[in-house]
């Protein structure tokens, strides 16, 4: 039997999946599917996602990919992205999540479920998210002991620092969003984009 949480959090759930459909703007899906290099043949939207791709049934509701970390909430992001503005211009600047509308928030959640985790996954061998970011075909920076840059969506990347700690310093970790971001995506949905992009890099680089 579901905890009373669990039962919240389905409801919660279901409620957000159905006002996500429901706000879909099927008619100017041609449009976001140009702006974006997707497919989308009247019934189907198909769009790259990290190293794999998802599809958005219209007609049947359905939202599938083979991302092993695709969950459930990530179908509701997905979701928002495609009623998000597409014409809005990728921005040259980054944020931190708590900068984002809204991000002061959740920070504190974010803070402990993605980048202590980014830290901890990575830190001690900076070398390895530069591997795992090239098996996502992300773009490797020189900055910090390794940054790579992921395209998790079509003009929507992430991007991935970590420093390397000594015996007086811990490692440190920063995940950051384009600034135009917030145009995509409702702030709450990084929160989960941050998680699925972490879990793939472990996953690329073996540690999960």
């Amino acid at each position: 039997m579901s905890s009373g949480y669990e039962g919240r959090r389905n409801e919660s759930y279901r409620a957000a999946w159905e006002l996500a459909w429901e706000r879909l703007p099927v008619r100017a899906l041609p449009e976001v599917a140009k702006a974006t290099g997707s497919e989308f043949d009247g019934r189907t939207f198909r769009v790259r996602l990290l190293d794999r791709s998802v599809s958005v049934d219209i007609e049947a509701r359905e939202v599938q990919s083979d991302l092993p970390e695709h969950d459930r909430f990530l179908s509701i992001v997905i979701l928002h992205y495609l009623a998000g503005d597409h014409q809005v211009k990728l921005s040259e600047e980054w944020a931190l999540f708590r900068q984002l509308p809204g991000g002061e928030n959740f920070h504190g959640a974010f803070q402990r479920r993605v980048v202590d985790e980014l830290a901890r996954s990575f830190s001690d061998d900076p070398g390895s998210l530069v591997q795992a970011g090239q098996r996502l075909y992300g773009r490797i920076e020189a900055f910090g002991s390794a940054t790579v840059v992921l395209g998790f969506l079509p003009n929507l990347p992430v991007r991935a620092t970590v420093w390397q700690g000594d015996d007086e310093v811990p490692g440190n970790a920063t995940m950051l969003f384009p600034t135009s971001a917030s145009r995509l995506l409702p702030t709450e949905d990084f929160a989960e984009v941050g998680a699925v992009a972490l879990a793939a890099l472990k996953r690329a680089s073996n540690l999960s």
